[in-house]
């Protein structure tokens, strides 16, 4: 045992007898695996005993003492039972991992991509076309001849109109073959009187006293009542209807520099609604709420600023609302309102969207039949204001000016 070495270490072991006999002359103890190797008892500086064992000296380990994570590193290493374990042996193992690392990131150390055996890569000699063998130069001529086919087929068919599957114009434009020659006609000096003169002489009517029926695209045709897709009343004009007492009103209104209001008979005249312009201030407090709200993080979206502005607009537009016989009048203008605004908010405009919501607006039905009349007049206010420079849109009213 006295001359049996580590493995790897080079260092002379010491026989178990010679260590049992030194631990119990220096009254210590066995060392553990990562212990500084010093017997248990002595001074750090001198006394008497037996001196600290040198750094690197094996020293015995008793396997009971070892735990599972120990033992399965030192079998990493190549220990089994009864092998002496140097007290460095921890650094013996964190000085070959660091020169693993080193030579993995270590250019000079690393090895060549290839083995040194390995010949080196010989490019091979270009074969001309003649010296091919025979059944390769066959080849290239049968896929050069196929080449020129397709290509031939292709102007053929550009020639004939191109492909079966473009359309009548497409086929036209690509061959050049353009049967119908448009004409512009410069009509830019032409009044509107004579345009609308030609529209009209379009239109009239057949010899046969019959006016044509023309093909809508849509499915529907100028003898239906209703449409067939969504049953939709066609007699109904898209545009919006201005009467004559609508343009007088509104023209008086203008002059006399106040809201223009209209009254709206709804579900058989058993709803009335009145709803009037706003003035300019309140269109800037509708503004400078919904703004507010949207940097204080109640509005998520777009969708929520445009939603609440329009809720905003539709309560101060209301003039008043009759059911049956009872009326609910509102302030002719926001200053009217009673109440402060409530925490930071620079407006009313919340304090006044609660009190309408909570006097008359208490079904979704409701809510959509006020937005829908709202939404109704003021297409009908813009449609006014669009006209203020057609003359011919104002003829009742001439004489009244």
């Amino acid at each position: 045992m006295a001359d049996q070495k580590p493995l790897g270490l080079g260092k002379p072991t010491v026989s178990i007898g010679d260590q049992l006999k030194q631990a119990e002359a220096g009254g210590g103890s066995f060392q553990q695996v990562g212990a500084p190797v010093q017997a248990v008892g002595i001074p750090e500086h001198g006394g008497e005993g037996q001196p600290p064992l040198p750094i690197g000296q094996p020293v015995f380990i008793d396997p009971k003492g070892l735990t599972p994570l120990e033992r399965q590193t030192l079998g990493l290493a190549g220990w089994k039972d009864g092998m002496p374990i140097p007290a460095n042996f921890a650094e013996h193992v964190q000085a070959a991992r660091d020169r693993v690392k080193k030579d993995a990131t270590h250019i000079p150390s690393m090895p060549p991509p290839a083995a040194a055996d390995l010949p080196p890569l010989e490019m091979p000699e270009t074969v001309e076309i003649e010296q091919l063998p025979e059944h390769e130069r066959v080849r290239l001529q049968e896929v050069l001849a196929e080449v020129g086919q397709q290509a031939e087929a292709m102007e053929q068919q550009r020639q004939a109109g191109g492909s079966p599957t473009l359309s009548p114009g497409v086929r036209a434009a690509a061959t050049g073959q353009i049967d119908k020659i448009v004409d512009i006609e410069d009509d830019r000096e032409q009044t509107r009187e004579q345009r609308v003169q030609e529209v009209q002489g379009q239109q009239a009517p057949a010899s046969g006293g019959e006016s044509p029926t023309k093909d809508s695209g849509t499915g529907a045709s100028e003898d239906d009542e209703r449409c067939p897709h969504c049953d939709w009343d066609l007699s109904i004009l898209d545009a919006i209807e201005i009467t004559e007492e609508d343009k007088i009103t509104f023209l008086q209104a203008t002059l006399g520099n106040i809201p223009w209001q209209k009254s709206y008979n709804l579900l058989n005249d058993q709803m009335s609604i009145t709803v009037r312009q706003l003035q300019p201030e309140e269109v800037d407090a509708c503004f400078q709420q919904v703004g507010f709200e949207n940097q204080d993080g109640r509005l998520i979206d777009r969708m929520d600023f445009w939603e609440q502005l329009n809720r905003y607009r539709m309560v101060l537009q209301l003039a008043d609302v009759r059911t049956g016989k009872h009326v609910e009048p509102f302030p002719d203008s926001l200053k009217e309102w009673e109440g402060k605004p409530e925490g930071e908010d620079p407006t009313t405009l919340p304090l006044v969207l609660k009190q309408v919501y909570e006097r008359i607006i208490r079904t979704e039905s409701i809510n959509r039949i006020l937005a829908q009349t709202v939404g109704r007049f003021n297409r009908e206010v813009a449609r006014l204001e669009a006209n203020v420079e057609n003359a011919d849109f104002w003829p009742a009213i001439k004489p009244q000016i």
